[in-house]
C-alpha cells in the first residue's frame, strides 16, 4: 500500500488512539487503495460528496494528509490550496465516528468495502489463500508474490488481509548490474509465461513507473498495471540480487593488467585462459567483468540489430602455433618485410609502453600498386589480433563506425585501407596523424553543452594503399615505418606453400601467438624502457659513419621497431639476425629521410628559389650573395654577435622577405597551391640543416649596380643542398687573355676540395674618346689565383697584369638593365713597370 503512503501492515499509530480508530484507518487505507486501483473520482469533482470525504479523512488528521490528496487528485477541477483549507479545517470540526457514510459512496461507485478486520500474520494460514508453488512467508513479508503460470503470470500485489489482485501480466529476473558513471544499466530477463525476453536498461528506468512500462511493452505483451510504489516494491527485492559487473567497453590490454578477448580473458602469470560464462562474466581478483558480445543475453539479436559484431573478430580460439612457427612463416613468405610486420605486432601490444618515451607511437605504412601483395601482408599482421575481421575503408566508411574501429581494441593492430590523403575525408587524416601523438577526438559527454570526453586512439594503426602520403608536409608519412611493395611472379615452391599454411593458420586464429607474446609482457615493457635509449644511439652513430643523412622522428620510428625485435629475440628464435635488422633499419631510415627531405614544403621552397634564378626573376648580388667567411654576426638577444664558423665556410645570405612574393606566385602557377605564408617559412627557415642566424645589415646590390645594406638570413650552402650558383650565358671566353688593374678591398683565402685559393677583386678603368667626347669604362674583374705566393704583388696595391682564363658573362635583367661578370682563373701574377703613379679612385667593398 506504499503508494498511498503509508504502509497498511506497519503504521505507526497516535500514541492517544484507541484500538477502534486504528482499525478504522487501517480500513480506510484499504478503501483508499482501492479507490486509487480504479481511478475512480468519488468527490463528485470536488461537489457534493466532497464534504463527506474531508470530514472522513480530517478525522485522523495528519496521518491521513497525503491518501487525503491522492484520493481528491482524481478529480478533473483538483486545487492543492482548496483542497488542504478544507482538510484543515476537517481536523478541528470533523464530528464523524464511523466510516459508514464514504462506504455508501464507495458502494455507489462499485468500489469493494469488504474487510477483514482479523489480520492474517501466519503464513500456514495464509498459504490457503496463494496459488501452489507460492512461498507464502515472501507474501507475507513483502505484501506480494511473483507468479508464473502462462495467462495467470505477473505480480499479485495483497488488497486485504485474504485477498491479493494481479498488478503486471509478466515477472522479472536480474542478470546483471553494469557499474559505470556515464553508462550505468541493469540488464533483466522478462517473463509473461508464454515469451520471454532481455531488456538492457538504464537503471534510473527501475524507478520510473513511465519509462519502464514503455521500455517493457516495446519488447512484446508486457504490461505493468500497477501504480509507482508496487514497482518500488518490486525493485527492493531484486535489487540486491544482481551481480555488479564493470563492461568491457574497449577489448584487448586491460589497465588492471590482463587481456581480454570477446570470449575470454588471460593474465600474465597464471598457467589459463579464463572463458565468459554464459551470462558473459569472468571474475579477475574478485571483480567482475562483463562481455557484452559473448552473453546470451543478446543471443537472440537479428544480425543488423547486432552493436557488439566486430568485437567478436577479437576472440581467443585454441591453437598449436607458436609465435616462432609463426614468425618464420611470416618470413618466407614476406621475406623484405617480415622484420617490420613481427616487431609491430610487439609494438601494438606494447602500444602505451612505446608511447612512454616520446609521448608518440609510430604507424605502419605499406604502400604500393594493386597486386603487390600489401593487403595479404596487412591482413597476415592484423590476424594476430583479429580473426577475419576486414580492413576500415577510408573511402566509404561511416564517422563513427571509422573512430570506434580505432578506439575499441586496445593494444592490438588496426588495420585501415584506402589511406590516399588527396581523397579521404580531412578529419580522418587528422585522426590518423593524432594517432601517433596520442590525440583522440573531443566529443560531448552525456548530452551536456558543458562536459566533453576524448574518444582514445587505442590502436596501433596500419595503413595500407597505393601512395605515399606527402600532406600537411609529409606529416603522415614520417609518423610511419614505411614498406614498400611491388608485385612479385617469381615466388618459389616454398614461399607458395608457406603462404598457403600461413593463410589456412589465420582461418583458424592466431590467439596462441599473441598468448606466446603476453607470457613475457612484464618483462617487455620493463626492458623496452631501459634499452631504447641505446638503440637509438647505436642506430644514429652508424648513420653518422656512413655519412647519411636521418630525420629524428623517422630515426625514432625505426629505432622503436629495432628495440622490439631485440626483445623478441632475448625470448625466441627470430628467421634473421638482429645485425640483418639493424641494417634493414639503417637503410630505410637513410632512404625515407632522404625522400621526406626532397619532398617537403621547406624542399618546394628552394626549388622555387632555384626555377626563380633559372627564368631570371631574382637575381644573385640582390636577392641573395654568396660569400666566404670563417664568421658572421648574427642577432643574439638585444644585440649582434660574432658567430665563428668551422674554417673558411661558403655563405648564403638571403632576403627572404624580398623573395617570398616572387615564391607564393611562382609556386601557385606551377602547383595550383598555396605556398607557405612568410611566419610559417620563417620559423621552417629557422630549424632547417644549415641555418646561421638572422643578420640585420649586409650588403647587396641593387638592380642599378648601387650598394645597400639591409637584413638577411645566413645559411651554410653547402648543407642546404641547393644550388643558387648559375652559369650565366657569356659573351666571351678566352683561354689566354689578360687584365690589368688595381686590388679592390681585401685579399680573401678558401680552401675548396682541398685547395687552397686565394680570391681578390681587380678594378680596371679605361678612358676613350667615342664620337667626338671622351668616354670612362670601369670594369671589376674576380680573380681565382692557385698561387698563395702571388699575395705579397697583389697587396702592393700597384697596377697588376694577370694572365689566365677569362670569362665575361653579360645579360639582361627584367627591367631592361644591362650586367657583365667578369671572372679569371689566374695562371701568372706580375707588376706593370709603366703603372700610374696615382691609381684612379676606387669603390671600397666587401669581400665577395
Amino acid at each position: 500500500m506504499e503508494d498511498i503512503g503509508i504502509d497498511i501492515f506497519e503504521f505507526d499509530p497516535m500514541a492517544d488512539w484507541t484500538v477502534e480508530k486504528k482499525n478504522m484507518f487501517a480500513k480506510l487505507e484499504v478503501w483508499t487503495f482501492r479507490i486509487l486501483q480504479k481511478g475512480k473520482d468519488i468527490t463528485s469533482n470536488l461537489g457534493e460528496d466532497f464534504f463527506v470525504i474531508y470530514m472522513t479523512y480530517g478525522l485522523f488528521a495528519d496521518k491521513a494528509h497525503e491518501i487525503f490528496h491522492k484520493v481528491c487528485s482524481l478529480a478533473k477541477d483538483y486545487d492543492f490550496n482548496v483542497c488542504e483549507d478544507k482538510f484543515l479545517w476537517a481536523q478541528e470540526n470533523s464530528k464523524y465516528k464511523t466510516l459508514s457514510r464514504l462506504s455508501k459512496i464507495l458502494k455507489y461507485y462499485e468500489i469493494d468495502t469488504s474487510y477483514d478486520d482479523e489480520a492474517i500474520e501466519d503464513a500456514e494460514a495464509i498459504s490457503v489463500y496463494l496459488p501452489a508453488g507460492v512461498d507464502p512467508n515472501f507474501a507475507l513479508e513483502h505484501g506480494f508474490y511473483p507468479y508464473v503460470n502462462k495467462g495467470k503470470t505477473g505480480y499479485y500485489f495483497r488488497a486485504s488481509e485474504k485477498n491479493f489482485t494481479q498488478q503486471s501480466n509478466f515477472v522479472i529476473t536480474p542478470l546483471v548490474h553494469i557499474m559505470s558513471k556515464s553508462d550505468n544499466k541493469r540488464i533483466i530477463r522478462i517473463d509473461n509465461g508464454f515469451k520471454s525476453a532481455v531488456l538492457d536498461l538504464p537503471s534510473r528506468f527501475l524507478i520510473s513507473l513511465e519509462q519502464f512500462s514503455g521500455a517493457v511493452v516495446e519488447e512484446g505483451n508486457f504490461l505493468f498495471y500497477g501504480v509507482k510504489q508496487h514497482l518500488m516494491r518490486i525493485m527492493n527485492t531484486i535489487m540486491s540480487e544482481f551481480p555488479t559487473s564493470y563492461e568491457l567497453k574497449t577489448l584487448g590490454w586491460q589497465p588492471e593488467g590482463f587481456f581480454a578477448w570477446s570470449n575470454a580473458i588471460y593474465r600474465p602469470g597464471y598457467p589459463h585462459i579464463e572463458p565468459f560464462d554464459e551470462v558473459g562474466i569472468a571474475e579477475v581478483d574478485g571483480t567482475n567483468y562483463f562481455s557484452p558480445s559473448v552473453s546470451s543475453i543478446y543471443s537472440g539479436q537479428r544480425a543488423d540489430d547486432d552493436e557488439y559484431e566486430n568485437d567478436r573478430y577479437l576472440k581467443f580460439t585454441d591453437s598449436d602455433l607458436t609465435f616462432e612457427k609463426w614468425a618464420d612463416l611470416l618470413y618466407k613468405v614476406y621475406p623484405d618485410h617480415a622484420m617490420m610486420g613481427i616487431s609491430f605486432v610487439l609494438i601494438g601490444l606494447l602500444k602505451e609502453v612505446v608511447f612512454k618515451i616520446d609521448n608518440n607511437c609510430p604507424l605502419l605504412s605499406a604502400y604500393g600498386q594493386k597486386g603487390s601483395g600489401k593487403s595479404k601482408f596487412a591482413e597476415s599482421i592484423s590476424a594476430v589480433f583479429l580473426t577475419d575481421l576486414l580492413p576500415f575503408n577510408l573511402f566509404h566508411g561511416t564517422d563513427y563506425a571509422f573512430f570506434n574501429r580505432i578506439s575499441r581494441f586496445r593494444n592490438c593492430v588496426t588495420w585501415l585501407d584506402e589511406f590516399d590523403d588527396a581523397l579521404i575525408k580531412d578529419d580522418r587524416f587528422q585522426s590518423i596523424k593524432g594517432a601517433y601523438d596520442g590525440a583522440g577526438r573531443e566529443r560531448g559527454k552525456g548530452g551536456s553543452r558543458n562536459k566533453t570526453e576524448v574518444a582514445k586512439i587505442n590502436s596501433a594503426l596500419l595503413l595500407t594503399g597505393q601512395y605515399l602520403s606527402t600532406k600537411d608536409d609529409n606529416a603522415a608519412l614520417t609518423r610511419c615505418i614505411i614498406l614498400p611493395f611491388i608485385p612479385n611472379n617469381t615466388r618459389t615452391k616454398d614461399q607458395i606453400s608457406a603462404y598457403e599454411q600461413l593463410k589456412a593458420r589465420e582461418k583458424k586464429g592466431l590467439s596462441s601467438v599473441l598468448l606466446d607474446l603476453l607470457k613475457h609482457r612484464a618483462e617487455f615493457e620493463k626492458e623496452y624502457v631501459r634499452t631504447f635509449p641505446e638503440t637509438f644511439s647505436s642506430l644514429r652513430e652508424q648513420i653518422i659513419k656512413r655519412s647519411g643523412i636521418y630525420l629524428e622522428r623517422v630515426l625514432r620510428n625505426y629505432s622503436a621497431a629495432m628495440n622490439c625485435l631485440k626483445l623478441l629475440s632475448n625470448k625466441f628464435t627470430l628467421p634473421f639476425t638482429l645485425e640483418e635488422a639493424a641494417e634493414t633499419c639503417i637503410s630505410d631510415i637513410i632512404r625515407f629521410s632522404t625522400l621526406i627531405s626532397e619532398s617537403d614544403s621547406l624542399a618546394d621552397f628552394w626549388n622555387t628559389v632555384s626555377y626563380l634564378l633559372d627564368i631570371g626573376e631574382i637575381s644573385e648580388g640582390f636577392h641573395f650573395r654568396i660569400h666566404h667567411a670563417d664568421s658572421i654576426k648574427v642577432l643574439a638577444g638585444d644585440g649582434a654577435t660574432e658567430k665563428k664558423l668551422p674554417g673558411i665556410t661558403k655563405i648564403l645570405l638571403l632576403r627572404i622577405t624580398t623573395i617570398h612574393k616572387l615564391y607564393l606566385e611562382a609556386f601557385r602557377k606551377q602547383t595550383g597551391k598555396t605556398g607557405i605564408n612568410l611566419q610559417s617559412l620563417e620559423l621552417y627557415l629557422n630549424s632547417a640543416k644549415g641555418y646561421i642566424g638572422k643578420c640585420n645589415s649586409q650588403r647587396f646590390t641593387d638592380l642599378s649596380g648601387k650598394g645597400i645594406v639591409t637584413s638577411c638570413y645566413a645559411f651554410v650552402y653547402d648543407e642546404l643542398g641547393v644550388s643558387l650558383e648559375r652559369e650565366l650565358p657569356e659573351a666571351a671566353e678566352q683561354d689566354h687573355s689578360e687584365v690589368r688593374g688595381f686590388l679592390v678591398g681585401n685579399v680573401e683565402h678558401v680552401n675548396i676540395s682541398g685547395k687552397n685559393i686565394m680570391r681578390y677583386k681587380v678594378f680596371t678603368a679605361q678612358t676613350y674618346k667615342e664620337g667626338g667626347k671622351m668616354v670612362r669604362h670601369e670594369t671589376e674583374t674576380y680573380i681565382s689565383d692557385l698561387k698563395p705566393t702571388n699575395e705579397e704583388i697583389v697587396l702592393s696595391r700597384q697596377m697588376l697584369l694577370i694572365k689566365g682564363v677569362l670569362k665575361v658573362k653579360v645579360w639582361t635583367d627584367k627591367e631592361g638593365h644591362k650586367h657583365e661578370k667578369r671572372s679569371m682563373e689566374a695562371h701568372s701574377v706580375t707588376l706593370l713597370d709603366d703603372k700610374p703613379t696615382s691609381p684612379e679612385p676606387v669603390p671600397e667593398d666587401v669581400p665577395f
